[in-house]
């Protein structure tokens, strides 16, 4: 188990795929504060939809995979 632990992942952390998660995560909060809780927590809904949208954004403008570099060093190479 421990070495399990010690392991560490050796791809770079795909932000695309987590500010899914995030944005709908913060779209559930959004929701369960318009039906039950109240407008607080639809702000905080709302922040963590706005916080995954940019998670998004940020994978697109960025890069992360090594073929993904190769790509955009070529592109720009090309210019």
């Amino acid at each position: 188990m421990l070495s399990m632990l010690d392991e560490r992942k050796k791809e770079p952390i795909d932000y695309r795929r987590s500010g899914v998660v995030t944005l709908f995560t913060g779209v559930g909060l959004f929701l369960m504060g318009v039906f039950f809780l109240g407008p607080v927590l639809k702000g905080v809904g709302a922040l963590v939809a706005a916080i995954g949208l940019g998670q998004i954004i940020a994978g697109y403008l960025y890069p992360n995979t090594g073929e993904e570099l190769t790509n955009a060093v070529e592109e720009f190479e090309r210019k």
